[in-house]
């Protein structure tokens, strides 16, 4: 991963594999966050369709010392969590982020009700980050009160800070 930094007629902006724009003080941010705390290292899994929004927060979430797996459907990620489930394999994820408004037969929230048939909430904590209206994040707050809900957009600090602590039953 390249990372270079450009003056645009005023304010700073990082590129990231040239395509990227961040930023730069919102870099500073994550560059900060990362060397003044010592984090716990998370396996997350990034279920989010749009590109551009995937390689962000993976870049995000890398730079904080995560590794970030990435399923652009719902279905990749099914396969890898529920495939390798067993009493003796562990969970390949930490901690999952999943987008809800997904094309495609399974939604967000299908994925989220698979996962909960089979995986219990204390053993893996999921944060959905959506572009959902209020009324549709309200009505999986009710349906599923474990899960965390960000809606689209939010303050990137807000993510990391509930990745850390992993309050699963807070809501923003």
């Amino acid at each position: 991963m390249s990372i270079f930094f450009v003056a645009v007629n005023g304010p700073f902006w990082c590129f990231i594999d040239y395509e990227t724009p961040i930023p730069y003080n919102e870099i500073v941010l994550f560059f900060s966050t990362t060397l003044d705390r010592k984090r716990n290292t998370m396996r997350i899994g990034l279920l989010e369709d749009n590109t551009a929004i995937h390689e962000y927060l993976t870049t995000v979430l890398q730079l904080s010392g995560h590794t970030v797996s990435t399923h652009t459907v719902g279905l990749s990620l099914l396969d890898e969590l529920l495939a390798e489930q067993s009493a003796e394999t562990p969970l390949p994820y930490d901690l999952l982020i999943v987008d809800i408004l997904l094309p495609g037969t399974l939604s967000g929230l299908a994925v989220i009700n698979s996962i909960r048939q089979n995986i219990p909430p204390e053993t893996l904590p999921i944060i959905v980050v959506s572009a959902a209206s209020q009324h549709q994040l309200e009505q999986i707050r009710e349906r599923f009160p474990d899960v965390q809900v960000l809606q689209k957009p939010f303050p990137m600090k807000t993510l990391l800070e509930r990745i850390e602590s992993k309050h699963v039953g807070d809501t923003i």
